[in-house]
């Protein structure tokens, strides 16, 4: 009893936290949308910033430690690349973003920017989709694609939606691979491990203190895979995230 009445105060005390410094921030995101109707350059890069910082000093007043781990030497993040992860919490988005990388576009779930003052904020890092929808999810596809051409990275969760399953993965979705193959992108796997801990994808009350690492698995090239090889491609990554995950929750 104590445990959950302990868990419901610190939930309540870091949404509360979050929408206090989202408040603040929303005049300079405001000026920022300002700056972007009068065409000014690099806003995207300035929303990125003030959301990042956000989650940052967000973390450090809920106890929350981000820490990033590579298992191969440390990546190049302005290499042009396709990241994918594996998706469980609404903890995955922040520990998407204080990956630290501007050049990085995400695909996300559309029913979360729909939330007031949330989805705003959601709407200005994540590229939503409708997944159930074939037209929207094809326009957010071509979205992606426009970003690709301009030299951005692109982020996307293979599962599709929340891995409510008993295992360790869901099958993959074909877009983030077929995108890879078609603009001759590798492939940056990513495992997040700890955000099931931190909040569970049924319930906003039970988020707990603690740890959040990302792991950068080695870099996956595609230069042998053809249209042709979709599934062969997303099979690879799945066994190497499959595996990772194993290791890393073991």
């Amino acid at each position: 009893m104590l445990k959950k009445i302990f868990l419901i105060i610190y939930s309540l005390y870091a949404l509360l936290v979050l929408i206090f410094l989202i408040l603040k921030s929303i005049p300079i995101l405001v000026f920022i949308s300002f700056l972007k109707l009068l065409n000014f350059k690099n806003t995207s890069r300035y929303n990125y910033y003030i959301i990042y910082y956000i989650f940052k000093i967000w973390y450090i007043l809920i106890f929350i430690q981000h820490k990033e781990v590579y298992v191969d030497e440390k990546i190049d993040k302005n290499k042009q690349c396709i990241y994918v992860a594996n998706h469980i919490s609404y903890m995955d988005i922040p520990a998407i973003v204080l990956i630290n990388n501007e050049n990085l576009k995400i695909l996300g779930k559309n029913d979360l920017s729909k939330i007031f003052i949330f989805g705003w904020i959601y709407n200005k890092i994540v590229v939503p989709v409708d997944r159930s929808n074939f037209t929207t999810r094809a326009k957010s596809i071509k979205i992606l694609q426009d970003f690709i051409d301009s030299k951005k990275s692109i982020f996307i969760f293979p599962e599709g939606s929340f891995n409510e399953s008993n295992q360790i993965l869901k099958p993959f979705f074909n877009g983030a691979f077929s995108l890879a193959i078609e603009n001759n992108l590798p492939i940056q796997p990513l495992l997040i491990i700890d955000s099931f801990e931190r909040l569970h994808y049924k319930g906003l009350l039970n988020l707990t203190p603690g740890k959040s690492r990302v792991v950068f698995l080695p870099l996956f090239e595609i230069t042998n895979y053809t249209k042709h090889d979709i599934n062969n491609l997303k099979q690879a990554v799945f066994k190497i995230m499959e595996e990772g995950l194993k290791e890393w929750n073991s």
